[in-house]
């Protein structure tokens, strides 16, 4: 008699997918894509249904903190719009939002940056806060970070003020 170690045992197919009635490999797999182009997770909040980008300058939260986003809410309530209407980026997440990438994953009419100069957004030009901007086809306005803009009366008339003439009701 010849003795057989476990490493010697043969199961057929039947028995081996009794076994295992739960898949281990997904077998749904896809083929990279191998474009030369490489696409960008991008982290934001919003539905963008008025193409409306807000960016914002937020270094310690990955989007926007609690107070800022309950300020920004408040914000775009005074101008009839909700979250669903925009795309909010953060300029201090990885990958950073440049004005190309956006341009082309958002197709925004109106960007607004809060904090945010517009070079370091890529933004091809240079404009004061404050002054609505009119270049490729868009509208851009700067203001101070939000943070800055909700306990400051004077800065949040400023911005009222341009919020009035871009959203014309």
């Amino acid at each position: 008699l010849m003795k057989m170690g476990l490493n010697d045992i043969q199961l057929n197919a039947t028995l081996i997918q009794n076994l295992y009635t739960k898949v281990l490999v997904d077998t749904e797999i896809s083929e990279p894509n191998n474009n030369s182009a490489k696409t960008v997770q991008r982290h934001y909040l919003g539905n963008n249904q008025s193409h409306i980008c807000i960016i914002v300058n937020e270094e310690k939260s990955p989007l926007i903190n609690d107070a800022d986003l309950e300020f920004l809410t408040n914000i775009l309530s005074a101008c009839n719009l909700s979250l669903a209407d925009i795309v909010l980026l953060n300029s201090c997440s990885n990958p950073k939002p440049l004005y190309a990438g956006i341009c082309k994953e958002f197709s925004p009419k109106i960007i607004i940056l809060f904090g945010v100069a517009p070079t370091d957004a890529g933004i091809p030009m240079e404009f004061p806060p404050y002054k609505l901007q009119n270049y490729n086809e868009q509208f851009f306005l700067i203001a101070p970070l939000l943070s800055t803009l909700k306990n400051n009366k004077e800065e949040k008339g400023k911005l009222w003020v341009c919020l009035q003439s871009l959203f014309k009701q």
